[in-house]
């Protein structure tokens, strides 16, 4: 078994993925490792965050960047430029204005975009066969974070828009 580390360059084929270790969400429920395989049933609590990772996916076609959590380490991400951003922003819209200012500054200012695709926003309980729907509003303000995107991706003259489970998109075209 191989892990995977901060700065780990793995190349498959003619993509290269860089590894960036990060922070989770705002609010981390269940921080910690799991340490011992878990058995189903398991309680929520044992289903810890461990640590959490973005990647930057590059192609002769074009470069994505994939950061799952709506949390941030300012500047990490200075200097790159990705056609393509696949945004974390479950629990975004329960911080404030000033967090997610700054959330958009240093992931999406930082690496200039063309394209955002909101990720890590559903309830992940519900089926994949199922419409998927928001967290529920005890955990998050989703209309928050859409209004949060149409203002940002307005501003900023960036197209944004959601994948449906099991959609195909072409990213780079």
């Amino acid at each position: 078994m191989s892990l995977i580390a901060d700065g780990d360059e793995i190349t498959v084929g003619a993509f290269t993925v860089r590894v960036f270790e990060g922070v989770h969400s705002p609010g981390d429920r269940y921080p910690g490792t799991i340490d011992a395989p878990l058995v189903p049933p398991a309680r929520a609590r044992d289903y810890r965050t461990g640590a959490c990772y973005s990647f930057l996916i590059t192609h002769p076609a074009g470069t994505a960047l994939i950061h799952p959590s709506a949390n941030f380490v300012p500047h990490r991400f200075d200097g790159l430029d990705v056609d393509v951003l696949y945004l974390g922003i479950g629990m975004l819209g329960a911080q404030s204005e000033r967090f997610q200012d700054d959330y958009w500054r240093h992931v999406v200012e930082a690496t200039g975009p063309d394209l955002v695709v909101p990720v890590h926003w559903d309830n992940f309980g519900r089926p994949l066969d199922r419409k998927p729907r928001p967290l529920p509003f005890f955990l998050d303000k989703f209309r928050r974070s859409e209004e949060f995107l149409e203002r940002k991706t307005a501003a900023a003259g960036i197209r944004w828009r959601f994948q449906q489970p099991f959609e195909t998109i072409a990213p780079f075209a």
